[in-house]
Formats: structure tokens, sequence, C-alpha cells
């Protein structure tokens, strides 16, 4: 429901690790923006370590460190920093 009530002229940020959430993505009349683990996301995490204080990995080339564990913790950054590329 939320990606049928935004705008033809808006933007999805989707997770690109979810099957189910990533297919919202094909009836959308609007930009896309996908983030995830998975090859061909847009923002992607790739060397991805998890560590007891959280985890590293690096997102364009750019390493990052953050204190949020597991693999749920590095695809709440990765939406936070997809969101924040659309607004430069």
């Amino acid at each position: 429901e939320l990606i049928e009530a935004l705008p033809a002229d808006g933007v999805a940020v989707l997770n690109a690790d979810d099957a189910r959430v990533s297919r919202f993505g094909e009836k959308f009349p609007g930009r896309v923006v996908t983030f995830g683990l998975r090859e061909g996301a847009d923002v992607r995490a790739e060397e991805v370590t998890y560590t007891a204080e959280g985890a590293r990995f690096c997102v364009a080339g750019i390493e990052m460190e953050g204190g949020l564990p597991g693999r749920h913790g590095v695809l709440n950054v990765l939406c936070g920093i997809a969101v924040a590329g659309l607004y430069g």
C-alpha cells in the first residue's frame, strides 16, 4: 500500500534482499532505488564482517564500521545511505 500511494514521480527505496519487497518496484512507474547485500542492489554492502560490537563493510569502496549488530543492522545503514543519496 505504501508503494501504491507514492506519486508516479516519487521514489521507492526498496530492500533488494527481500524478494517480496523488491518485486514492488516492478510495477511502480517512478524511480526505484534498491539497497542490500545482493548483487545488483544500487546501494550494496561488500566485504561484510560481523563483530561483537557491530559490523564492518564497504559501500562504493568506502569502508564503514557501525555499532548495529547483525545483518539487519547493516541493512538499516544501507537504507539510510540510499535515502541520503537522494538528497545529495
